[in-house]
């Protein structure tokens, strides 16, 4: 196996979810970079550009991304229609992201069959370019079970869950 990326994030839970502080991004070839949330100073920044940008509530980094739509469903199911827009902080830049629920699907896993809500993102002209498709499953917390890219290229990647664990502390 090759590491063609490694994502790290790094950040807590607030009240408008997850709240990333720091994620890096590593990929074959290339320098790290890392994406910096200052909530303090309400500023979006990147190692790798000089962009900037203010932070708004819900803003994520994109491997918290799917974590981020788990907790707006356990929040309230009924958000889970139509468009749900999410501001991402990525490597070097950051855009809305425009999820669109697909709707119920059932997919198979090393878990067994499951029942999902796909959300998918569309390649968006003059922003990025892949698709983003998401499998969150109501059973299992909403926790995403599916994740699948697609580049313009047509080169997919897919990961798809073999195991939930759920430790409760205190």
């Amino acid at each position: 196996r090759v590491n063609l990326v490694v994502l790290t994030s790094e950040g807590a839970v607030a009240a408008t979810g997850f709240a990333p502080i720091k994620m890096t991004e590593k990929r074959r070839g290339r320098s790290l970079t890392a994406t910096h949330f200052n909530w303090g100073d309400n500023k979006l920044t990147f190692s790798g550009s000089q962009a900037a940008y203010p932070l708004v509530p819900g803003a994520q980094d994109k491997a918290s991304v799917p974590l981020q739509l788990a907790a707006i469903a356990r929040g309230d199911p009924k958000q889970m229609r139509g468009d749900i827009d999410i501001f991402v902080g990525e490597d070097r830049d950051a855009t809305m992201y425009r999820f669109k629920v697909v709707g119920r699907e059932q997919i198979d896993t090393r878990l067994g069959r499951l029942e999902t809500l796909h959300l998918s993102r569309p390649p968006q002209p003059g922003s990025y370019k892949s698709q983003l498709d998401i499998w969150l499953a109501p059973g299992h917390g909403w926790y995403p079970v599916r994740i699948r890219n697609t580049e313009a290229s047509g080169a997919v990647t897919t990961q798809t869950v073999n195991n939930i664990v759920l430790n409760h502390s205190g």
